[in-house]
């Protein structure tokens, strides 16, 4: 991306993760999240660092958790952000385009 550019919310690279079932530690500075629940599908960080290490450290301690994290994520990232769902949408665009 050039500077000033966004990759959006989530990112590409977290929604590659999150389908995999990798638990997601993101930022959401702009506010656009309206899909996935904080701390049960995904954990949305801020900027300051130790707060960020503090996150982190909570779920190193909390294995199980971590795992039950990625599990909600993995979930969510699918009914939200699926290749069936993306997939129906972009097939009504085209249909409809295609109609007019």
């Amino acid at each position: 991306l050039f500077p000033g550019a966004f990759d959006g919310f989530p990112t590409g690279a977290s929604i590659e993760a999150g389908l995999c079932g990798v638990p997601v530690f993101c930022t959401d500075i702009l506010n656009q999240n309206i899909a996935f629940k904080d701390g049960e599908e995904i954990v949305i960080i801020n900027r300051d660092v130790e707060e960020i290490c503090d996150r982190i450290s909570h779920y190193r301690l909390h294995y199980d958790e971590l795992i039950e994290l990625g599990r909600r994520g993995r979930q969510a990232f699918h009914r939200e952000l699926g290749l069936t769902l993306q997939m129906k949408k972009r097939f009504e665009i085209l249909d409809a385009l295609l109609l007019a």
